[in-house]
């Protein structure tokens, strides 16, 4: 791999694995939250994040370096400790307000 593409391959592997966080985010909110508009919302970024993560892993594999196992691992876990902080906050107001 060239001197130049590795920039780009962390880049986008950056960014597939924020992807991940935010879609599994995005689903978890669209499926579980009380208020029918906030359902609405997330439900209505749920199609452009998915775009975004199919570009991405268009162009990582196109580069030659395909998804970054690591980081869509580490992306996970991230989202998952994420939704047991959100989930302990003790007001949904306020776990609502991290999420976004």
């Amino acid at each position: 791999m060239s001197t130049m593409a590795e920039p780009l391959t962390t880049y986008v592997n950056d960014h597939l694995g924020g992807a991940r966080i935010a879609l599994q985010l995005l689903e978890a909110m669209h499926d579980q939250h009380d208020d029918q508009q906030f359902r609405d919302f997330a439900g209505a970024l749920l199609p452009e994040i998915q775009a975004d993560d199919r570009t991405l892993r268009t162009i990582a594999e196109k580069i030659g370096s395909g998804p970054s196992a690591i980081k869509e691992v580490s992306g996970w876990l991230l989202e998952k400790a994420g939704r047991l902080k959100l989930g302990h906050t003790g007001s949904t107001d306020f776990a609502m307000f991290e999420s976004l």
